[in-house]
This record gives C-alpha cells, structure tokens and sequence, in this order.
C-alpha cells in the first residue's frame, strides 16, 4: 500500500472517502444529454486528476494513456503557481511551503494507485462497477462502451 502522507495515499484516501460522489459523477456522465461535459478545478491535479483516471479506465483506455493524460497536470500547476504569485499571494505562499510532491503532477503517483486498485480489484472498471458505490443499475453506457456492473460489497 501507500506510504502515509504520500500522495498515493492521499488519492486513495479521496477515493475511498468520496467514492459515492465519484459514482454519481460516472452516472450522470452516462446521461447523453449531459454530453458534451466539461469538468476541471484550478489545476487539475488532485480529486480532479482522479476522477480523470476513473473516467478514462471506465471507458477502457490503457493506462499509459491514463499517466499521460495526469502528466499534462503539470502545465496547469505551473499555471496556478504563476497564477498564485501575481495575483494571490496567500495562496502562493501557502503553496511553496508545501511539499513539492504535494505541488508537482508525479506521474508515478497516479501509477502507484493504478497498481493498489488493479491489485485489489483487478481494474478500474471493477473498482467502480463492484464497490458499495455502485447504484443498483445493471449496466452503463459511456461513450458507446456499454459496462455492465455486479453489486457486491468493495473497497478502495
């Protein structure tokens, strides 16, 4: 598992503590009258960054193109952090006095979580679809890949 305090940990904490938020999400964007969605916050990095990653491994898209996809996070930081600078100074300095990790897009960190639900669940998609998360429908369609889902008892 994660070390404590790493941001591997953080993001399985955030997934296991918001998983029904997470859910929901995933089935109002299986609404096609909801699409085209947009969804973001100031960098992209954290609870964004995961949802990102549940999204595309719902949708079956290889891992690699899922670190690649986190790894672009890190113009968004850099964004923020000039961003921050010039025009909110309390939250650039509460930023550099972070831990770099906490501030930089580390691809391995999302690799890492990857790894912790692959070999807890098998995949991303029986992560969603096998967790208490899941709602009682059958199925999912996202972007034409139809995912059927089992209600059992999961955890992150």
């Amino acid at each position: 598992c994660a070390p404590a305090g790493s941001v591997e940990a953080s993001y399985l904490h955030v997934l296991s503590g918001v998983s029904v938020r997470f859910a929901r999400v995933l089935d109002h964007l299986a609404e096609a009258e909801v699409w085209p969605a947009v969804f973001h916050c100031a960098a992209g990095k954290d609870r964004t960054g995961v949802l990102a990653m549940l999204i595309l491994g719902a949708l079956g898209v290889r891992e690699e193109y899922i670190v690649a996809d986190y790894a672009l996070t890190a113009g968004g930081m850099e964004r923020m952090r000039d961003w921050s600078r010039r025009d909110a100074p309390e939250l650039y300095e509460r930023l550099a006095n972070l831990p770099s990790v906490f501030t930089a897009a580390v691809p391995e960190a999302i690799l890492a979580v990857m790894g912790v639900i692959n070999e807890r669940h098998g995949s991303i998609r029986c992560l969603l679809y096998t967790s208490d998360a899941a709602d009682e429908r059958s199925s999912v369609d996202l972007g034409g890949r139809r995912i059927i889902k089992k209600k059992t008892q999961g955890r992150i």
